[in-house]
């Protein structure tokens, strides 16, 4: 039988290298997530703590990003916003229905100081 993927394989937060105050080295940075599947959106929901990217730390984390009632005949995308609605992600294809799914999402925060100034995102599909 098809095994269906049923996680986000990575998310990889990359920060460049700068003095920090505001953001220590470590702390959480505010990351939330929404779903669109079935022509509906989901509410903004905050991404549980241990998933959340952290400030001046590259890792990599696995996320699930679909649900288990999936039954892969229907696209599925997530989105992303961090620091409130400051970066936010455009809907990003997780599954598009006719079998490719997102398998890796790198995202990048860039910082200038204490502060994230910029995000960028590059997709994976299998």
């Amino acid at each position: 039988g098809h095994e269906m993927l049923t996680h986000l394989v990575a998310l990889l937060v990359a920060l460049a290298a700068s003095p920090s105050s505001a953001f220590d080295h470590g702390d959480v940075v505010p990351m939330m997530k929404r779903n669109q599947f079935q022509q509906q959106r989901s509410e903004w929901t905050e991404v549980p703590l241990r998933m959340a990217p952290r400030f001046g730390i590259d890792r990599t984390v696995k996320v699930d990003a679909l649900p288990r009632s999936y039954d892969g005949h229907e696209p599925y995308k997530i989105a992303f916003a961090l620091l409130g609605h400051q970066f936010t992600t455009p809907f990003l294809g997780v599954a598009d229905g006719k079998g490719s799914f997102l398998s890796r999402l790198q995202l990048t925060l860039v910082r200038s100081g204490s502060s994230v100034v910029d995000a960028h995102w590059l997709e994976e599909h299998v």
